[in-house]
């Protein structure tokens, strides 16, 4: 659309004094008037009106500079405009545009203070609004492009103070969000105690050595608690500064946050690391020297987890090989049972089987049927398809897995 209109003269222009330079600017005035109605549509709206005006330099050498005489030679050229004194949202046609116009222009000739004599042209224009004029309540642009605010949060049935307790059903957890922070250096076992322990009871995953940028990493956790399900967001998180947003991200969405420390010995951690094979960050056996840089540096960082950084948990991380019973208690605490185990707490509710002989109940116990293996999922961007279903991210193009 056009956002602007005007009219101008520039040749052949002597004004005697200032009664004919007022008569010039009406008549470009009318003109521009015409125009506008003319080329633009009935519900256009004027915003500000514009002079401009070519002011001789020297008077003295106009004959040899000003072409056949009557051009405007060497020039200053000088520009003033200012706003409507109507209202912005009223129709510019409705007015009488005629009046306005030259009002403003003659308001903007008088402001200049040229000498008649010294002028060698004169121009209007008239700048208009694109669209109707917005509204006094209509937000900017950063507010328009910020993310929108997160739902309201619901009350839990252990949230709500109002009354007399009510008594929770048996068995019965509430249903919350869970962001579980993992605390170690590379090569700790981060990774692999997900995929072992937590991938197979619906944990999901954001790692940043697949989603390639903490941004990345933050909306995915934030997604996830938003949906009050579980999340592991796999990262070093060596210290203070590296766990805020996950803190932030959970209390934002009331949901649980943990932090499972790993044991850190570089030693051992660069020695794991050099170990593996296509590593999703490029820390493995195709570089051991660098394996042991990167272990080396972020342990010389890494600082424990401070009772004031106010996770709801702080719980290390037993090895599975020899604490098996405490790592299940650990998952235990982490996430609801799993169906093929059930919590150690409800084993009051349980039939006691200690008298039978262990031989007698494999014996008549059915054979477990083995889970259905995974199903892959294909990318909405680039169509590959993804045959680990843990993976928040494409591993093609590293773009976001669509819900």
């Amino acid at each position: 659309p056009r956002k602007s209109i005007s009219a101008q003269c520039s040749w052949g222009v002597r004004c005697d004094d200032a009664d004919a330079a007022r008569r010039l600017v009406s008549e470009l005035a009318a003109e521009v008037v015409a125009r506008a109605r003319r080329l633009l549509k009935p519900s256009a709206r004027i915003k500000a009106c514009g002079l401009k005006l070519w002011r001789a330099l020297d008077l003295a050498d106009q004959a040899a500079t000003c072409k056949s005489g009557v051009g405007h030679g060497r020039c200053d050229v000088l520009t003033r405009s200012e706003p409507t004194r109507h209202a912005p949202r009223q129709p510019f046609f409705g007015l009488p545009a005629d009046t306005i116009v030259l009002d403003a222009a003659c308001r903007l000739l008088d402001a200049l203070d040229v000498p008649p004599s010294r002028i060698r042209g004169l121009g209007v224009k008239l700048d208009l609004l694109v669209g109707p004029a917005p509204p006094s309540d209509q937000p900017d642009i950063a507010s328009f492009l910020a993310p929108p605010p997160p739902p309201p949060p619901q009350p839990d049935d252990d949230d709500d103070d109002s009354g007399p307790p009510r008594p929770r059903p048996p068995g019965k957890r509430p249903r919350r969000g869970l962001v579980i922070v993992p605390v170690g250096p590379p090569g700790a076992g981060k990774s692999t105690f997900f995929a072992q322990h937590l991938a197979p009871r619906g944990v999901a995953r954001a790692s940043q050595d697949l989603l390639k940028t903490k941004k990345k990493v933050i909306d995915t956790v934030a997604a996830h608690a938003r949906q009050r399900r579980p999340v592991y967001v796999d990262r070093c998180n060596y210290d203070r500064d590296q766990r805020a947003p996950w803190l932030a991200l959970a209390r934002d969405h009331r949901a649980d946050c943990v932090a499972l420390v790993f044991p850190a010995d570089p030693e051992t951690c660069a020695r794991r690391a050099a170990r593996r094979f296509n590593h999703d960050g490029g820390l493995d056996q195709r570089d051991p020297a660098r394996c042991a840089a990167v272990v080396n540096k972020i342990a010389t960082v890494l600082t424990p987890v401070a009772p004031d950084e106010a996770f709801d948990a702080v719980l290390p991380v037993p090895d599975a090989d020899d604490r098996p019973d405490a790592l299940n208690h650990l998952l235990d605490d982490l996430l609801p049972p799993h169906p093929s185990r059930p919590r150690a707490d409800d084993d009051d509710d349980r039939p006691n089987h200690s008298a039978a002989p262990s031989s007698e109940v494999l014996q008549t116990a059915p054979p477990a049927s083995l889970p259905d293996p995974p199903a892959p999922w294909t990318c909405a961007h680039c169509t590959f398809i993804n045959h680990n279903p843990t993976f928040l991210a494409c591993e093609l193009c590293n773009l976001p897995r669509s819900s």
